[in-house]
């Protein structure tokens, strides 16, 4: 049986397993933002920790705001991945048991790279 670990808990776990990946400081404030929006949506429903079927409504209501226009498509793409964190709770492997940190470094490093490109 799975540990159910509260919201909060979930989402300090979740910062710690990301971490090493080392997104920018743009990323890390989306997921922050999206974490929260998780956070205060959860307690609104009385809800101390996670539940996949009210992450599950979140999502929906996510995706009807976005079909009526009312949410931007990266709020939705963003809600959508950060209610994800059930699956760090449950144990599926993450990029980081699948590669190593200079691998992540150099993942960082080609990203920086495409991205300049790309603006040039």
């Amino acid at each position: 049986m799975v540990e159910q670990l509260s919201l909060e808990e979930l989402i300090v776990c979740t910062r710690k397993a990301i971490a090493p990946l080392n997104h920018s400081k743009s990323t890390l404030w989306q997921y922050n933002y999206g974490w929260e929006e998780l956070r205060f949506y959860f307690i609104a429903h009385g809800y101390g920790s996670f539940s996949i079927d009210l992450a599950g409504r979140y999502v929906d209501e996510a995706r009807e705001k976005y079909e009526k226009g009312a949410l931007k498509m990266w709020k939705f793409k963003l809600f959508r991945h950060t209610q994800a964190m059930h699956l760090y709770q449950a144990g599926m492997p993450t990029i980081l048991t699948l590669t190593t940190p200079e691998r992540n470094a150099n993942l960082s490093k080609e990203r920086s790279i495409a991205l300049a490109e790309r603006r040039e």
